[in-house]
């Protein structure tokens, strides 16, 4: 059995675009470059705003930033639907400012200036769970490029934690402003 995506409420596909997901983004949080919430929702919903996602092991994740249930309650964001842009952000931004605060912690970094490195491993905890990010620096290092090297087996997961330092392909110069 695949994954089984569906775009709620009526099947259609509901798209945002790159500028609007930075602006919603910039709304809500200076901490987290814009640059991390576009290669989020690029690689995990491919920029739809309504997608459910159910996997073979029945885990569910929702919206454009694909979050689980019980991400959702953890942030406790009241009247956030996550299937539209501002809800997702809304309920994103806690979580994600959350496990950035760890990641740092265990890096030995103040969230001052940190290096680009940290947004990898912030996606990172987002795609494969706080846990094996943390893991990850506390063994080898925050060190993007080391990661990649030694997983070779995990190059398209790579891709996706590199578009959130860049912004991905749909990033251009103009969103800079």
């Amino acid at each position: 059995m695949k994954r089984k995506e569906e775009f709620l409420p009526d099947g259609i596909r509901r798209l945002a675009i790159a500028s609007d997901i930075i602006s919603t983004w910039r709304a809500a949080t200076t901490v987290i470059p814009a640059q991390f919430a576009l290669g989020t929702a690029q690689h995990e919903a491919s920029f739809t705003v309504n997608e459910k996602d159910t996997e073979p092991s029945g885990y569910i994740s929702m919206g454009i930033f694909q979050l689980g249930q019980e991400e959702i309650d953890h942030v406790k964001v009241p009247g956030a639907d996550v299937y539209t842009l501002a809800g997702s952000v809304a309920l994103y931004v806690p979580l994600a400012l959350e496990r950035l605060h760890k990641l740092l912690v265990i890096s030995f970094l103040d969230a001052t200036c940190p290096p680009a490195d940290i947004w990898f491993y912030l996606a990172m905890a987002h795609n494969m769970g706080l846990g094996a990010a943390l893991k990850s620096i506390k063994e080898h290092g925050l060190n993007a490029a080391a990661w990649t090297a030694r997983n070779p087996q995990l190059a398209q997961a790579a891709v996706y934690f590199n578009d959130c330092i860049t912004g991905g392909k749909h990033w251009t110069p103009e969103l800079n402003a």
